[in-house]
């Protein structure tokens, strides 16, 4: 919609004054044929207004909102702010007149209202301009048509302009008025109500649901209509719907529109896509006040333009701008929804593509549902699970967990060799039954490309006892530091501390064990996310929608020093990082009660 306002606004200071009219009882001359220069900015200043409705009309609703939009537009474009007031402020000589307004008596319509239907008139009445129409959409479309008119930018196909300076000193001809009657079926939205809509996706197709969804309860939200969602390979013939469609020639994170008929068919091929097609469907609708579409209409764009404050990490999911990226993960213990769950984190594997990923808590049965998928994108497991190699094996002998590793590390093997790799259970415990959970694993990685090796280690700590954090991070330092001695390569340290910045695990490990805490200390030279890595609420399931759904209340913040998952370094001078991010999406948020983190880097 931005590409909208901002031609939109190019059409004003392109502006021309109407020729053959009445001003003041006086007769003008006819100049329709070769138009008169007419002056729209001069100095940097206009004495053009923008002037909206404000009466009651049942087709036009949207005045303001379109007065609102020109203003802007015209701004950005020209530098020069027009006012903006209601059809109860006292005339002006030079007026932008938006719609259907209380003066009609000061000029003569070209033709009546009534026959607009549902089309619309842009025409000139002295130094006015009128924009006519009979509906919100009609009323968008008689900007688009001036706008095409008069600078040659098709609004509708996603023409963009760019400001131009020399728009300060500007004068225009006053030579058109264009007009056009449209039907129902190049506006779906015109003479088909919203609620008789439906939004229709694949069979199966796990992420057109989610984005249908929430489509739905926007639209609910926004105007009160409740669409139908339909699960089929194509929707019913003849019924207007918005049609989710997979497209392999879009590329990652982008997303197409198109308007065939009644039908709004959004296409992508990942979820980063089809969120954003569900977004750029509700800016437009937020910024135009109604849902601007229009038979053979196409748009298209990238998640980037749709993200929100929290999202920013999300700008790294398909650049990694080093050499390597690494990601810890708390998959979240609880049972409910596995499948689900595991599509969803399974999911923002694939979008981020990790050379090697650490999980946490990541419980038996989540096996069955993750490490197949996981298998299908290219990633091995750096040690065998069964074969535990315990430095400690004091916890949990004899039992079904005794050689179970809660504490996994994945590699993708199109990148990445592994090495050699390795299992530590803590021996300071808070309980017997916690202890498989409570380890680290660790593994020596070597690039297929560049031959530079690193060292990832990912753990897992005491959840109720500082003390315990402490002595655990002990522990952790003695078995790194022979590592180290035997390796002599950087190592990151990740997961899931249990510990904030004051805890005893992670002051140990920022003190006596010499690591480097890589968000606190700054060290991404590109992006660092300010977003704490965890949210306290659950998400849970919603059988109304049949799906995962995050939190009602979300803890989601900007508070990194309540974080408990950390990424440090420790003999990492030839370490440069470029990007510290949390993911945080609708994906992360209905998967679990942690955000992935992760860090793109070089071995200089």
């Amino acid at each position: 919609m931005k590409r909208f306002v901002a031609l939109l606004l190019v059409f004003l200071m392109c502006l021309p004054v109407l020729a053959a009219c009445k001003k003041d009882g006086e007769d003008l001359e006819d100049t329709s044929e070769v138009g008169v220069p007419v002056s729209l900015i001069t100095g940097g200043a206009s004495e053009y207004v923008i002037v909206y409705a404000t009466g009651t009309n049942e087709e036009i609703k949207n005045s303001y909102t379109t007065g609102k939009l020109i203003q802007k537009t015209v701004k950005s474009v020209t530098g020069v702010e027009l006012s903006l007031v209601p059809d109860t402020t006292a005339a002006a000589p030079k007026e932008i007149l938006v719609g259907p307004l209380s003066r009609t008596d000061t000029y003569t319509s070209p033709v009546s209202v009534e026959t607009y239907q549902m089309g619309y008139s842009v025409f000139w009445a002295g130094e006015k301009i009128v924009l006519e129409a009979g509906s919100d959409t009609g009323l968008h479309f008689a900007a688009c048509a001036l706008l095409k008119e008069l600078v040659g930018v098709d609004l509708l196909n996603n023409e963009e302009a760019a400001r131009n300076e020399s728009k300060t000193e500007f004068t225009v001809l006053s030579t058109f008025a264009p007009s056009e009657t449209l039907t129902s079926v190049e506006v779906p939205y015109i003479g088909v109500p919203l609620d008789e809509f439906g939004i229709c996706f694949a069979n199966s197709d796990y992420l057109q649901k989610r984005a249908a969804i929430h489509l739905q309860q926007e639209i609910k939200t926004l105007d009160g209509a409740v669409l139908e969602r339909v699960e089929t390979n194509w929707a019913e013939e003849g019924k207007a719907y918005f049609v989710f469609e997979k497209d392999e020639t879009v590329s990652d994170g982008n997303f197409r529109i198109r308007t065939e008929g009644k039908r709004i068919i959004l296409s992508a091929k990942d979820y980063y896509g089809y969120n954003a097609a569900s977004r750029a469907v509700i800016k437009l609708r937020k910024e135009a006040g109604f849902y601007p579409f229009r038979d053979g209409g196409t748009d298209a764009g990238t998640y980037l333009d749709h993200l929100k404050a929290y999202e920013k990490s999300a700008k790294y999911a398909y650049s990694n701008s080093s050499e390597y990226r690494l990601m810890f993960y708390n998959v979240f213990w609880g049972d409910g929804h596995l499948p689900e769950r595991a599509t969803l984190q399974v999911s923002m594997i694939e979008e981020y593509s990790p050379d090697v990923v650490g999980f946490q808590e990541f419980k038996k049965n989540r096996r069955t549902h993750i490490v197949p998928a996981l298998l299908e994108l290219g990633y091995a497991e750096a040690m065998d699970y069964t074969k535990g190699n315990m430095v400690s094996a004091s916890f949990g002998t004899g039992t079904s967990d005794a050689l179970y590793n809660y504490v996994p590390i994945f590699y993708q093997t199109a990148t990445t060799k592994c090495i050699d790799s390795g299992y530590y259970r803590y021996t300071a415990q808070h309980s017997e039954s916690e202890s498989a959970s409570k380890s680290l694993s660790w593994a020596l990685m070597e690039s297929k490309s560049t031959g530079e090796r690193y060292l990832v280690v990912n753990t897992h700590m005491c959840t109720q006892d500082d003390s315990i954090k402490g002595r655990q991070a002990v522990e952790a330092v003695k078995l790194i530091n022979e590592l180290l001695t035997r390796y002599n390569v950087p190592v990151f340290l990740g997961g899931d501390y249990n510990g904030t910045y004051t805890n005893a695990n992670y002051t140990y490990f920022a003190g006596t064990g010499g690591f480097t805490d890589i968000e606190k200390n700054n060290l991404a030279t590109e992006y660092t996310s300010k977003l704490k890595s965890y949210h306290r609420d659950y998400p849970a399931y919603k059988s109304s929608l049949g799906l995962m759904w995050p939190a009602e209340k979300d803890d989601t913040g900007v508070n990194p020093s309540a974080s408990v998952d950390h990424i440090m370094m420790k003999n990492a001078s030839s370490v440069a990082i470029s990007v510290y991010g949390v993911v945080a999406d609708d994906y992360t948020m209905s998967g679990g009660d942690h955000y992935p983190i992760f860090v793109d880097f070089t071995i200089r």
